[in-house]
């Protein structure tokens, strides 16, 4: 993979965080996701684009807002939301929402952008710009309510509670844990005669339990590297998610819809 150009600093892009959910080296239009090493919620995130494997550029010139969710509309189209927190809004709490599509015009062979970006005092790139030009590296002062991810797979994250008791995979608009104390003592029941322990947190709506009968991927069972232990008082946020550990539990938040899930062998409480 092409290395991106960054300005004199400290920081260096986080390749083994990449997303490369929707990368198709045979599509007319793919994106690469990276972020910064060690980086906080406030860190930026950029878009790299390829053209049937070729790498173009980033989709702008300047990191622009906290994240991103990306969408394949059609091969050679990629819809970007971008994520930014409203004025008055913390970080973790970001409600803001610009939608862009980068199209790949086959016949001036260049990368189109139509739609909006999060408003920035920082300079924007402007619509429909010829090629995308590589980015400075912004090292994000803001305090963050949760750090990058250190494990991602395939577009998940996966995270795991210090007791090794709850494990969760994080996609960037909903999650879903298991909370392994449940299988054993069935607190909260059984489904076809399975116990109630798999959480989810959907994109919209509050979260339940349901039976799970497959293993985890959170573990490393089925490929890919086992979570990330998140000790009590870290938290990591992942798109939408944000997750809290803590000694009384694990709680994990979609800052978009505004529910939340808390899980501990004792309770599972949803908001």
């Amino acid at each position: 993979m092409r290395k991106l150009n960054a300005r004199e600093s400290d920081w260096t892009w986080h390749s083994n965080g990449a997303d490369t959910s929707l990368y198709d080296p045979c599509a007319d239009l793919s994106p690469i996701a990276v972020t910064v090493e060690y980086a906080t919620g406030s860190s930026p995130w950029m878009i790299m684009l390829f053209h049937r494997g070729e790498y173009l550029g980033t989709a702008t010139a300047q990191p622009v807002g906290m994240g991103q969710l990306m969408r394949r509309r059609a091969d050679d189209v990629i819809e970007v939301t971008y994520l930014y927190p409203k004025p008055g809004e913390s970080n973790a709490a970001r409600s803001g929402r610009a939608v862009s599509t980068f199209t790949w015009d086959g016949s001036a062979q260049k990368v189109v952008m139509a739609g909006d970006l999060p408003p920035t005092e920082e300079e924007l790139p402007e619509q429909g710009r010829e090629k995308p030009t590589d980015p400075p590296v912004d090292t994000g002062d803001t305090p963050p309510r949760g750090a990058a991810p250190e494990v991602v797979h395939q577009g998940v994250a996966r995270i795991l509670t210090p007791s090794d008791k709850i494990g969760c995979e994080l996609h960037r608009t909903w999650a879903e844990c298991g909370i392994e104390s449940y299988l054993d003592s069935e607190r909260y029941g059984t489904e076809n005669d399975m116990p109630l322990w798999w959480a989810t947190l959907p994109e919209q709506g509050t979260a339940g339990l349901s039976a799970k009968g497959d293993a985890p991927n959170y573990r490393g069972d089925n490929g890919g590297p086992a979570g990330q232990v998140l000790e009590y008082g870290e938290s990591v946020t992942f798109g939408d998610i944000t997750c809290d550990s803590e000694s009384t539990g694990l709680t994990c938040t979609n800052t978009a819809s505004g529910h939340s899930m808390t899980m501990n062998k004792r309770e599972f409480v949803t908001r």
